[in-house]
């Protein structure tokens, strides 16, 4: 970092990774002001010489007041990509970035020349989703089940035919509990004795 510091080596690379056609001049003053514009000029040069993207550099205070050592790493290794892209043919530290668009992903997966793992298919060919053409039907699962039926499933059912009622006699007659029980008490007898255990005397 304190090599890099004052910029005038940030600045020989631009101009070496361009051929010169970067053109951007190294002030060797021990003034801060102008170590870091020779940082902010290497900078401006990455995105105009050879297309670096905003995201991949990093700031003069990254490497000038020493904030961040990753970002100004990471920044150079983002330069020698972009580079190669751009042309630069000679030594790299970073893997080559494409230039073109890979094949369509969809008709590689599962392909055995395509170069993918198992890994990094994930279940791509395992978790396939059947076709459903009876979505619409409320017994399709059960139909799906293997019963063939096409009933209700008994987890379905919940208590039907468990807690059947029976047959409510819906006529007037007011003795229809009484009678239903077996006790055969006449309404008459029934209001008698109430009437005598409220008769006090």
């Amino acid at each position: 970092m304190e090599w890099l510091k004052d910029g005038t080596v940030l600045v020989k690379l631009i101009n070496d990774l361009t051929s010169g056609k970067a053109g951007v001049k190294a002030n060797v003053s021990t003034m801060p002001f102008k170590q870091m514009e020779n940082i902010a000029n290497f900078l401006a040069a990455c995105r105009k010489s050879i297309g670096m993207r905003e995201n991949d550099l990093f700031t003069s205070a990254d490497l000038y007041d020493g904030k961040s050592r990753v970002n100004v790493i990471n920044g150079l290794i983002a330069c020698s990509r972009a580079a190669n892209k751009a042309g630069y043919s000679g030594s790299s530290i970073a893997p080559k970035e494409t230039s073109s668009k890979s094949g369509d992903f969809k008709h590689a997966i599962g392909a055995a020349d395509a170069g993918i793992s198992r890994l990094s298919m994930g279940s791509a060919g395992v978790m396939e989703k059947p076709q459903f053409g009876g979505m619409r039907d409320p017994t399709f699962g059960n139909k799906a089940a293997g019963s063939g039926t096409g009933d209700v499933s008994k987890l379905s059912m919940g208590s039907a035919g468990v807690m059947e009622r029976s047959e409510v006699d819906k006529s007037k007659d007011i003795n229809f509990g009484n009678k239903a029980s077996g006790r055969r008490v006449s309404l008459s007898a029934l209001s008698a004795r109430v009437l005598d255990r409220t008769h006090w005397g």
